[in-house]
């Protein structure tokens, strides 16, 4: 060690001390900056990407096509929001209208939305065809539309309404009844806005990490991306492999010492398909970080999926690792919009959730999620519909919808111009269009027809979601549905471009890939 020290201190003679101090410290910022170059090598190029983007719009030429595409967009939407014979209220009337006078009014408003998703023919979005179940739904918020969970001690009844509602979420995607737990939320969005909150405070208090990060396919919900906006939570989006489930290896590769939850769906929105939550879960684990199931689309109506022997994968509180998981009751729950649960696996996990301000001069206030004040009358509502469904009648819906499903994916399958994309095993069917064809034409033709589909991109691809109302008993809906899309096929192969008329999706994702 002396001769290694008489070696360093002779070879540094030339220098003077401030030199020495100077290429450490810069040895030291460089070897950082390299650092965290490698370990944000993503990072970098979305920000680069982004930039480069941003200078092309800039352009003169590219500007003018950006500028077509928006205002593309605002004449589509423009004229998909025009109400017929529409009496504005900008501004309160001087004398109040009469009650009689005001539901008329509304009335015909509900007359004109209710024509475009009557028929049967919207993809999700209304999920139950049963007006009498609707009814119920009504009945249960009226009665309780006054109510606010906020104050359990004068609801007392709202505050059964939502325990019991959560247990039986909880018992039906397999938590242990003494140590599951969660809330009630406005919808998805607030639900898995609410876990991205929980996780990080979890990582705060316990010193994980001050910059968090979550993983997450690129199918993954967009209101992930919004919760990591709002709560300062980096978000890192994995490809998909060839079956369009979330690639393992690069989800794997993606985890570091700020990793705090992975993601997984099921099942995704876009194209259907369930993420490898086992795998997912697994992996979690072995980093001791969360796991959460996306299962709003799908938490009411997989399990009963699996329950009538369809292949669904395990997804749910069954599999070792799964921490939390979110289910919307407003969709295949069938309860008024809008509701949703999200589960914790334990009661120390949810109370990272909780908002609490003690020195506040109103007095203590606490609320579990992002409102105070929560409408009773919905909880109402979903307990309601819950109760009055139970598992025969949730039973009955699954299987009307899956014997809608095949008939509806062996029409397109047979259709040579179209092509599924994934093999989902869902109620979600996406597919695309064989080359030279374009699946925005179709998305267009079907539009005219009266279908309101989901138009997807990365890749390009429309999708329908199969409710209830789709599935009816003589499976009218669903015929339908293949007979039309044939149909649309046959006018593009046709037509051209040309001929299609004003409006349309087809120009504006087509201004979208271009750009």
């Amino acid at each position: 060690m002396s001769a290694l020290r008489q070696t360093v201190n002779e070879s540094l003679k030339r220098y003077d001390p401030f030199q020495i101090v100077l290429i450490s410290a810069g040895t030291v910022v460089a070897a950082y900056t390299i650092g965290k170059i490698a370990s944000n090598v993503s990072e970098f190029k979305e920000a680069a990407v982004r930039a480069a983007f941003d200078l092309a719009t800039k352009l003169p030429g590219v500007k003018g096509q950006v500028e077509k595409g928006k205002n593309d967009v605002r004449e589509l939407l423009g004229k998909s929001l025009v109400i017929p014979n529409d009496q504005k209220f900008f501004s309160l009337p001087l004398n109040g209208l009469s009650h009689e006078e005001v539901l008329a009014k509304m009335q015909q408003w509900h007359d004109h939305d209710a024509a475009h998703y009557d028929r049967g023919m919207v993809s999700g979005c209304i999920y139950m065809a049963d007006k009498h179940h609707d009814s119920l739904n009504t009945a249960a918020y009226s009665m309780f539309s006054l109510t606010n969970p906020l104050h359990p001690n004068v609801f007392p009844t709202v505050r059964k309404f939502e325990t019991e509602v959560i247990q039986m979420t909880l018992r039906m995607l397999g938590g242990d009844p003494d140590t599951a737990c969660g809330t009630t939320t406005s919808g998805g969005t607030e639900s898995l806005l609410m876990a991205i909150k929980t996780y990080r405070d979890e990582a705060f208090a316990k010193g994980k990490t001050r910059y968090p990060e979550i993983i997450v396919p690129v199918t993954a919900h967009a209101a992930f991306d919004k919760g990591g906006q709002y709560f300062g939570v980096k978000v890192v989006h994995v490809p998909l492999g060839d079956d369009y489930a979330v690639d393992m290896k690069a989800m794997r590769r993606a985890i570091n010492r700020n990793t705090i939850l992975l993601v997984g769906s099921a099942p995704n929105f876009p194209h259907g398909i369930v993420d490898p939550i086992s795998e997912i879960a697994a992996l979690a684990k072995e980093h001791g970080i969360g796991c959460h199931v996306d299962c709003c689309l799908g938490g009411f109506v997989l399990p009963f999926f699996k329950a009538l022997g369809h292949p669904i994968p395990a997804f749910d509180f069954s599999v070792e690792g799964v921490t939390s998981i979110s289910a919307d009751t407003h969709k295949y729950g069938y309860a008024a919009k809008g509701t949703s649960i999200l589960c914790f696996k334990t009661r120390a996990l949810r109370d990272y959730m909780y908002f609490v301000c003690s020195e506040w001069p109103g007095g203590v206030y606490a609320s579990p999620t992002m409102p105070g004040s929560r409408p009773g009358g919905l909880i109402a509502s979903a307990w309601a519909s819950m109760v009055s469904m139970g598992m025969d009648g949730y039973m009955t819906k699954a299987n009307l919808i899956l014997k809608t499903v095949k008939i509806m994916k062996e029409g397109i399958q047979s259709i040579p111009e179209l092509f599924l994309i994934g093999d989902s095993k869902t109620m979600v069917l996406a597919f695309d269009a064989h080359p030279p064809h374009n699946i925005y034409r179709v998305y267009d033709a079907m539009s005219k027809k009266g279908w309101h589909l989901n138009a997807l991109q990365k890749p390009a691809g429309i999708h329908i979601c199969v409710t209830a109302r789709h599935a009816d008993e003589d499976a009218a809906t669903a015929h339908r549905f293949v007979t039309d899309l044939r149909e649309a096929v046959d006018y593009i192969k046709s037509n051209t471009a040309e001929t299609d008329g004003e409006g349309g999706m087809a120009p504006v994702y087509g201004t979208m890939a271009k750009l």
